[in-house]
């Protein structure tokens, strides 16, 4: 059976107002599978297209569920997502921190590309406010999706920035990078809570009412399909619990991001285990509703922990290049498609997701913003799969004007921090523990090239690789 698969590329728009095709461009992959049709000109197949719903965690270690290794408490319902579909173990986030991979998620991009590095600077950065003028929703929208977010937006704070000027029909959520669970303000000290432009008083923890908001959005869908981003703040700081009172008051400012509580571990298990059962909530949404069989459901996380939570068998943590601070949990599940219980070794990176939900809808990219992504639908489907030698790359800025790199091949993986190139086997030493970039310069000099390919496609990164003591 074929698949629409491989690098999305743009086209010239492809959609009319009504979300038609206007080309033969191959069939919507939901026909193909659905049906086992091949491509056919216009109207190939009037067949509804799957819904997406992604539900992504905020600052959640590859070894937070227990599908993946934590024995310290349970998650049933990312078991569940894991049972009944497909688990990744070699999945990253485009960047050690949220803003890079959010932008990226969205546009579709690497964030590197439209000078995206890091956290600072991102709302005067011309090239990523053009580059949101063009994200995924509005791709969807125009293929007929309805669209909608809850949570966390954290991609622009004005309300020119805000999602229901980035195309999404529907939002309930918060706009800085943290919010205090009970109180529902910012590190700022402002009230941050919005139902779509206007601000929101609403009571509630707040990771209740992101799922609360959630299942809403889909009891009140009718027959048009439609794409969820279900953002959470959980387990990002502060720690707190459902049952805690209000760390920030209106007006202080300048909260620390070391808010918690003394038990810090009890109050982090308390977090994750709400967020489990949003999760479960949300699939038994779709149960009552009928759509659990016409529905894509992902959950993956923005980047790795902050030291606090979970990245065995990995090192690092959030901010660093290391494995801890990029690979994250990833699970797909879509009935009949997908195969229950079954596992993916191949590296992907999630501008990947963002060109599968592409896929999946028979939506086009925008003229000349291709997409960095490779459809999965092959690999969820095993009708094919990712080229494993594939390279993957990152590149971070820190707050201190530090940029931090590594590219991924295969095993190999090379890291670059302080003008240093550090070279590890990940099949041999997931953990990072043993450099060896003297026993194969060869490896070294190869990823420096593709490495530096990447980088001088990209704003403000020329430069980094060439100061490396391996060039």
């Amino acid at each position: 059976m074929g698949v629409v698969s491989g690098q999305v590329r743009s086209g010239s728009g492809g959609r009319d107002a009504g979300g038609r095709c206007r080309h033969a461009l191959g069939v919507c992959v939901w026909v193909l599978l659905a049906l086992g049709v091949s491509a056919q000109d216009d109207g190939a197949g009037s067949a509804r297209p799957p819904n997406i719903v992604l539900i992504l965690a905020d600052d959640m270690g590859f070894g937070e569920p227990s599908c993946y290794g934590n024995t310290d408490y349970e998650t049933p319902a990312m078991d569940r997502l894991a049972t009944e579909g497909m688990r990744f173990t070699d999945f990253y986030a485009s960047s050690p921190v949220c803003i890079p991979t959010r932008f990226a998620l969205l546009t579709g991009r690497t964030p590197n590309r439209d000078n995206v590095h890091g956290l600072q600077g991102f709302w005067a950065n011309e090239e990523a406010l053009e580059a949101l003028q063009y994200p995924v929703s509005r791709m969807l929208r125009r293929a007929g999706y309805t669209t909608g977010i809850v949570g966390k937006w954290h991609l622009g704070w004005t309300k020119e920035l805000m999602p229901t000027r980035r195309y999404f029909d529907y939002w309930r959520g918060f706009l800085a990078g943290n919010l205090d669970y009970v109180s529902h303000i910012n590190s700022r000290g402002e009230r941050d809570w919005w139902n779509g432009d206007e601000r929101d008083k609403e009571q509630g923890y707040l990771t209740h009412l992101i799922t609360r908001h959630a299942v809403d959005f889909i009891e009140q869908r009718g027959e048009q399909p439609f794409f969820l981003l279900v953002s959470h703040a959980a387990p990002h700081t502060p720690y707190q619990g459902p049952g805690d009172e209000p760390l920030r008051t209106i007006g202080d400012g300048n909260y620390s991001l070391d808010e918690m509580r003394p038990d810090r571990d009890v109050a982090y298990r308390e977090m994750m285990t709400e967020f489990d059962k949003g999760v479960g909530e949300v699939l038994d949404a779709l149960d009552r509703k009928g759509l659990a069989d016409d529905t894509l459901v992902v959950l993956t996380s923005d980047n790795g922990p902050r030291s606090y939570g979970k990245t065995a068998p990995f090192s690092g943590f959030k901010t660093s290049m290391w494995e801890g601070g990029l690979r994250v949990p990833c699970i797909a599940r879509w009935p009949d498609r997908i195969e229950p219980g079954s596992v993916n070794s191949d590296p992907s990176i999630i501008v990947d997701l963002t060109a599968t939900f592409v896929d999946v809808a028979g939506a086009d990219p925008f003229a000349g913003r291709a997409l960095d992504g490779q459809s999965l639908v092959p690999t969820l489907t095993q009708a094919g799969g990712l080229d494993p030698e594939r390279p993957l790359f990152w590149l971070y800025r820190t707050n201190l004007d530090q940029l931090r790199a590594a590219v991924r091949r295969g095993k190999w993986k090379l890291v670059f921090i302080q003008n240093r190139s550090l070279l590890y086997d990940l099949e041999a030493d997931p953990g990072e523990s043993r450099d060896l970039a003297a026993d194969h310069p060869e490896v070294v000099s190869e990823l420096v090239k593709l490495a530096q390919a990447w980088a001088d496609e990209l704003p403000g990164a020329s430069d980094f690789f060439a100061q490396t003591q391996s060039l």
